[in-house]
């Protein structure tokens, strides 16, 4: 299938007004993550923009790597976006799509018809992204480098909003979700997906919290249900493995 780059460009388009919002704001901030003691690493809460941009712009190449040696399990993905009863021809939100692997179990899901909004922090991402739907002849996406926290979009505008391990890495993740349970429409679905420490490993949160700092940056102690509970009763809530878990409530 032959595929118009155009409609996969960053740009502003008449099908997807959400991207006439400005590119990412990422300032010379000072990371709130510093340099200290291992002890205290489990005290520590998110990173300042331009530092989760420039750290996901070096692991591009190796987030397939990083998915394995965390053993995300399979098909968690499309698990997690069929609690969101995703409407043929609705419009889905993903946030931090990274290089896109929940695109296309979100474009068939929404059909021909429906249409799938993806933003990342991170340019070096949303580049695989892009190519990524060019290769599969992905039509109905657009792509947009933008901050959770700084792009813009209409009031109810999409059915679904669907993050994936986006909430956790930044200090005002409680701002992020209001921010984001703004975009949804009436009657739809916010649900997002995020790495946890299982229970009978708590004795490792400093180790963990390192590891997570020298990575995927964020907070491993945050837990999106607390989040969530202030939008209305979490509809579903699933563990698996211990380690990954998804959170769906619904609007109205």
């Amino acid at each position: 299938m032959a595929t118009d780059n155009s409609k996969l460009a960053v740009e502003i388009s008449p099908s997807a007004p959400f991207t006439e919002i400005e590119d990412l704001r990422i300032t010379s901030q000072k990371p709130l993550i510093r340099k200290t003691s291992l002890r205290r690493q489990n005290e520590l809460i998110g990173n300042a923009p331009a530092k989760v941009a420039a750290r996901y712009d070096k692991l591009a190449p190796w987030m397939r790597f990083l998915e394995c040696f965390l053993c995300s399990p399979k098909g968690f993905r499309e698990r997690a976006l069929s609690r969101l009863h995703l409407p043929p021809g609705g419009r889905v939100l993903i946030v931090g799509c990274g290089g896109g692997p929940e695109i296309p179990v979100a474009c068939k899901l929404v059909g021909p018809s429906g249409h799938v909004d993806a933003i990342d922090i991170s340019p070096n991402q949303i580049q695989i992204a892009r190519r990524l739907c060019a290769s599969t002849g992905l039509e109905n996406v657009s792509l947009q480098v933008a901050d959770a926290m700084h792009f813009s979009a209409p009031v109810g505008y999409h059915g679904v909003v669907f993050a994936y391990s986006y909430i956790a890495m930044s200090p005002h993740h409680r701002d992020i979700a209001r921010h984001l349970w703004n975009c949804v429409l009436p009657a739809g679905y916010m649900g997002v997906m995020e790495n946890k420490l299982p229970p009978g490993f708590r004795f490792l949160e400093p180790l963990v919290q390192a590891f997570v700092n020298c990575t995927y940056l964020g907070d491993i102690r945050i837990d999106p249900r607390v989040d969530f509970e202030e939008f209305g009763p979490v509809e579903n809530y699933e563990e698996v493995l211990g380690s990954h878990c998804m959170v769906t409530v619904r609007k109205g």
